[in-house]
């Protein structure tokens, strides 16, 4: 059976849109979208979280950075960058 990740997704791409995210802080803030998931599957509802991040980052739709670390929209860098 296929589950339906837009809900979370949507709040995973939500909360990295405000800001460079570790997954702590991440987890925490979509915990709720994931526990709803976590009843129909085996996996405990962090491990959900990671899945979807990897499966957003696969995407091009979000990307982790070392420093400052933390998860960033993909196209972060270009927005970041002074005109010129």
């Amino acid at each position: 059976m296929a589950h339906d990740y837009t809900a979370l997704d949507g709040a995973i791409i939500d909360r990295v849109a405000k800001g460079c995210v570790g997954f702590t802080t991440l987890c925490g803030a979509v915990l709720k979208h994931a526990e709803s998931l976590a009843a129909h599957d085996p996996a405990p509802p962090w491990r959900i979280v990671d899945r979807r991040l990897q499966a957003l980052r696969k995407a091009g739709r979000i990307r982790y950075q070392r420093k400052p670390e933390g998860w960033v929209p993909h196209n972060a860098m270009y927005r970041a960058k002074p005109a010129l």
